[in-house]
């Protein structure tokens, strides 16, 4: 999902392609070497497309675990902190505190995503709409996946992780 580029003699003297095993993901090795010789971490101005092709609920699960036990592993504090980037806890906050407030955040909060989409070009219609609450609502238990489970699957083969 992602391209990575560096000069060929600059990689090599950091330990080439084998230095970027250190992680389970490529781009957190990459990204550490990057900044450990003092250099900056650039990303493209927009995405590339992603052509994944249909996949049943269990593979996007197995592949929002997954991504959820990478980033735990590479990034553990960012990943610790993730619950508080998503509307869970306002709306639970809201609910307890000012329910009428309830209607007007989720309003605000889908409305600025679909603002984002909007302007970027990307898919923003009722059907997107309902598949970003789907995916804020899947988000705590998805996190939680990333805290358990010690192995994963890639390809259909079982990878084991650190700790």
């Amino acid at each position: 999902g992602k391209t990575l580029a560096f000069p060929r003699d600059w990689l090599n003297a950091r330990g080439g392609v084998a230095a970027l095993a250190g992680e389970m993901a490529e781009d957190v090795a990459s990204t550490r070497l990057v900044r450990g010789a003092g250099l900056r971490v650039r990303l493209a101005r927009a995405p590339f497309a992603q052509p994944l092709g249909r996949r049943d609920r269990a593979q996007v699960w197995a592949r929002q675990a997954r991504w959820a036990q990478l980033r735990r592993d590479g990034v553990p504090a960012m990943f610790a902190l993730e619950p508080l980037t998503g509307p869970a806890l306002p709306l639970m906050a809201l609910a307890l505190a000012a329910p009428v407030l309830i209607l007007p955040f989720v309003a605000l909060w889908y409305g600025a995503e679909w603002v984002l989409a909007r302007r970027a070009g990307w898919p923003a219609g009722a059907g997107d709409l309902a598949a970003w609450a789907t995916r804020d609502a899947m988000l705590p238990f998805v996190w939680a996946a990333g805290w358990r489970r010690g192995a994963m699957a890639w390809r259909g083969n079982e990878v084991t992780r650190g700790s």
